[in-house]
């Protein structure tokens, strides 16, 4: 994972790295302080954290996020050195949220692509 950023964001101020020392709550606060102060946020983390970091997103998007949507999953393995000189591959993940504007109280939903209409039936004509 790199660390190039290109937008005009202080780097590392909208990243939360999830662990698994803290309650699922303080990531999600986390996370909803950081979407106060900037229109994204990104939630790191590795190893067995990964399905904590998912239960942030969900959390964060269907319960407390009022406009708040996934933009991007990136997944990624790292290798890491273990203490007894060999290297291991962990599994990462790093889940994008961001904010969408709100217009006068609706938020826009993206218009689906494919619509199946029901065939019309004929009705049948009574005697």
């Amino acid at each position: 994972m790199s660390n190039t950023n290109n937008s005009k964001e202080p780097l590392g101020h909208n990243i939360v790295y999830i662990g698994r020392q803290k309650p699922v709550m303080n990531y999600v606060l986390a996370a909803l302080t950081c979407l106060n102060n900037y229109p994204n946020v990104i939630l790191k983390a590795r190893g067995a954290a990964i399905s904590l970091a998912v239960d942030v997103a969900e959390i964060t998007v269907h319960r407390f996020g009022s406009g708040v949507r996934v933009a991007d999953v990136k997944i990624d393995t790292e290798q890491m050195v273990s203490q007894e000189g060999g290297s291991r591959n962990v599994s990462t993940i790093e889940i994008e949220l961001t904010s969408t504007p709100v217009t006068q109280g609706i938020v826009k939903e993206p218009t689906p692509i494919l619509t199946s209409q029901p065939a019309s039936q004929p009705t049948p004509s009574q005697p």
